[in-house]
């Protein structure tokens, strides 16, 4: 860690340190002992009024009070101290005491809702016990005037039978009165109007007195019991538990606020010491720095220069390559040896760079005094000011024009052995062009001819031919595998298969040869091996049919070739095969093993003679092998016979109806005949073979078909007809197929328009370059029928 950047890191650590004292200072201060004192002095207060609106209650309930002034006074000077003591406290404690004080709140509504029952009960109480004796003393008057006198008694039975009620509260006293009411009703009951109404007035205010003297008795006591004074107690037991809690906060931040201060101290005491250390370090470095520049000197071509690139110092080394002088060179701009050879832009990278204060490397070429040319490896350092800007550079540069020469000559050869590899492509490509142009021909002839009404010697000579030209085909794909192993352009399928599809095509192409030769073959498969697995059948199968087409090849009549397939290992997601061919055959050395799996060779040249071949099989085989994660080995002794042993790993699969059996790919190849019947279609080719070949196949299959020569008629013909799609060559005079495609995808009325490449170029860029033309697939000549029927069903409707 640089100097700097300790400095840097200190004085960040001695602000935060500063800043959280500060923090921690008004943290420890935040306690405010007012507000202690205000809520006790508050609650108190409250506590007080409460009080008070329970006296005035007591005092109206006993009769000490006439009216409810002071009572109603009482509350309203309990809300609104209530109100302005709450928005005094500070924010922190409003939140804190939410809670209860929403609770007070509400429980002293509930006591303003009783004590209005209270009062209006009490009020009509009151009105019918001032009024009870005058409507009795009224009854009374009334009987008198009717009765004599005869009720009199009764009447001063219910008048004592009242007072007593009001003494005891009785419920039994309650009763009586009721009884009493009911019995003068009954013996009074249909006499005068006056008499009724007085009555109904006794009944009506004994009812009253009945129903509310207990209820305002009951009202009384249960406001006297509300918990108002307990719960402004719980409100001061809150808060001074708040005003603990704070307390013991501030104490901890004054505990923090010392341990920083002493922390503050130790930074403060590190960074003298650190001085006098960097002072003393200092000296001793501008020491060692003034022996580096003598030993780099002596090593390397050294200049410095200021921030405009004007040159300050040389060493000799500079002035030796350079062939300038020291004088000659301070104060120059450092392009006084520049070459011309990088653009302008490679220097204002540099610059740029270098101007940001980072360090620079770089090949550069310059040129000397005498016009010769030489190669430095350069590094260039900035040195940075008290801001951090350059304000000097140093160049440090060794000769590197030895190096790059050889570089250069390297490079020479390799863009030799490029141009041999592209040329080496390219004649393949265009060989498998040439060749497999006429061989669709034949093939597609000889296939066309065996579906017309031949004897059996024609039929015989056609098939004959047929397989002729399928074997030549072989050798073409051999050809053409390698190349594109040996490029690295071969990729393999990853798909779902099933090994029966692999024994079965296996059993297809070499039993017939088998027989032939006289020669016993058989297959045995692991019946533990998954009936389904991932991976890529076609090449699969390719390496079968080399090796057993190579054992039955050089196996003589009488003899066995057999094959062996079965479950190596078994893991969670993935198996490995093991795949043996044995043969009776005529063996091979240890000597001739040695040059086997080489491409173009055989084990001798009699051999190809004798039998033929291209000696492309074992090595394809070799190297597919290898690409599926295997192996290969050799077991063989001369006249006796050969073992070829291979593995190849392949990933299991779950789903197992993702393999397509033959009925149903039959059932495709049907509908895809079905979909396209009377399809018009416009071939364009220019080799007349080639022509009679697909328009037979074409009419074969019921469609109609229309022939142009090249790109440019097809652009013609349209212009003006429609066709439900096109079969186009690649490589055709005039205009090519690529081109043709891409104007007419330029159009937009053929946006939609299928057009599937049909062509001999089978390399995989050829491919690629057919679907970036605007192509919508690609089939291959020589052409195999059912692959041409299903691609155009894919597309065409």
């Amino acid at each position: 860690m640089s100097n700097n950047l300790k400095e840097k890191i200190i004085w960040f650590f001695i602000v935060i340190l500063l800043c959280l004292l500060v923090l921690f200072y008004f943290k420890s201060e935040a306690l405010n002992t007012a507000e202690l004192k205000s809520i006790s002095q508050g609650i108190s207060e409250l506590k007080s009024l409460d009080a008070n609106i329970n006296r005035q209650l007591f005092q109206s309930h006993f009769g000490k009070k006439k009216y409810y002034d002071d009572l109603v006074n009482a509350q309203k000077d309990f809300v609104s101290y209530y109100d302005n003591y709450f928005k005094q406290l500070q924010k922190d404690t409003k939140q804190h005491l939410d809670e209860k004080h929403t609770s007070l709140v509400s429980l002293f509504q509930v006591k303003e809702d009783e004590i209005e029952q209270f009062k209006s009960h009490q009020a009509l109480l009151n009105n019918s016990i001032q009024y009870i004796p005058h409507a009795i003393d009224e009854l009374k008057n009334l009987l008198n005037q009717s009765f004599q006198n005869k009720y009199d008694q009764v009447l001063a039975n219910l008048g004592q039978q009242t007072s007593r009620f009001l003494l005891s509260k009785d419920p039994i006293d309650s009763k009586v009165i009721e009884k009493m009411l009911e019995h003068i009703k009954l013996q009074l009951h249909a006499q005068s109007t006056e008499i009724e109404e007085a009555i109904t007035s006794v009944i009506f205010h004994l009812g009253m007195i009945i129903k509310y003297y207990t209820e305002v008795d009951e009202l009384f006591h249960k406001i006297h019991t509300l918990s108002i004074q307990k719960q402004l107690d719980q409100i001061r037991e809150e808060f001074l538990f708040l005003y603990e809690k704070k307390e013991a906060v501030a104490n901890r931040y004054k505990q923090f606020m010392f341990v920083l201060a002493l922390l503050l101290l130790l930074i403060v005491y590190y960074s003298f010491r650190r001085i006098q250390f960097t002072s003393n370090k200092l000296k001793q470095t501008i020491k060692d720095l003034n022996f580096q520049k003598y030993a780099l000197d002596q090593h390397a071509i050294v200049s410095t220069a200021d921030v405009k690139g004007d040159i300050t110092y040389v060493n000799e080394k500079f002035c030796n390559i350079s062939k300038y002088s020291k004088e000659e060179l301070i104060g120059k701009n450092h392009n006084i040896v520049k070459s011309g050879f990088h653009d302008d832009r490679y220097f204002k990278s540099m610059w740029k760079t270098i101007a940001k204060g980072k360090v620079w490397h770089g090949e550069i070429k310059n040129v000397n005094k005498n016009g010769e040319s030489y190669w430095v490896n350069s590094t260039i350092v900035p040195f940075l000011n008290e801001k951090g800007k350059p304000f000097q550079y140093i160049s440090i540069r060794t000769d590197i024009s030895a190096r790059k020469n050889i570089e250069n000559q390297l490079l020479q050869s390799k863009q030799k052995a490029e141009e041999v590899s592209k040329m080496k492509s390219q004649f393949l490509a265009n060989m498998s062009h040439e060749i497999r142009t006429p061989m669709n021909g034949i093939i597609g002839l000889t296939n066309l001819a065996l579906h017309t009404k031949l004897d059996e010697q024609q039929k015989e000579m056609i098939e004959k031919a047929h397989s002729s030209a399928e074997n030549l085909l072989g050798i073409i794909n051999d050809i053409l595998d390698f190349s594109k192993i040996e490029s690295g352009k071969l990729e393999l399928e990853n798909i779902s298969f099933a090994i029966a599809d692999v024994i079965d095509n296996l059993n297809t192409i070499v039993t017939l040869k088998a027989e032939e030769n006289g020669i016993l073959f058989a297959v045995d498969v692991d019946k533990s091996l998954p009936r389904v697995m991932q991976g890529d059948p076609l090449r699969l199968g390719q390496v079968l049919i080399n090796l057993a087409s190579n054992a039955i090849k050089f196996t003589k009549p009488g003899g066995e070739v057999k094959i062996a397939i079965e479950l190596e290992e078994e893991k969670e997601d993935s198996i490995i095969i093991h795949a043996s061919v044995q043969d009776t055959g005529i063996g091979i050395t240890k000597a001739e093993q040695s040059k086997l799996f080489k491409p173009f060779s055989q084990t001798d040249s009699s051999i190809t003679r004798e039998f033929g071949g291209t000696g492309l099989g074992l090595a394809i085989s070799y190297k597919l092998v290898d690409k599926m994660g295997g192996k290969f080995w050799l077991e063989s002794e001369k006249n006796v016979g050969s073992t070829f042993h291979f593995t190849v790993k392949h990933q299991k699969v779950e789903d197992e109806s993702a393999i397509v059996d033959e009925s149903i790919l039959e059932e495709q190849i049907s509908l895809a005949r079905e979909s396209l019947k009377n399809a018009k279609i416009l071939l364009v080719e220019d080799n007349k073979v080639n022509q009679l070949v697909a328009k037979k196949l074409l009419l074969l299959y019921e469609m109609n078909v229309e022939i142009v020569n090249n790109g440019q008629e097809a652009i013609d013909i349209l212009d003006t007809q429609h066709f439900d799609g096109v079969l186009m060559d690649c490589m055709m005079p005039v205009k090519d197929g690529y081109t043709a495609t891409m104007e007419l995808r330029k159009n937009p009325r053929f946006d939609s328009l299928p057009i599937i490449a049909m062509t001999a170029n089978a390399m995989k860029g050829d491919i690629e370059k057919s679907i970036q033309s605007g192509m919508n697939d690609h089939i291959s000549k020589p052409i195999k029928p059912e692959v041409m029927l299903m691609t155009m069903a894919k597309w065409i409707n």
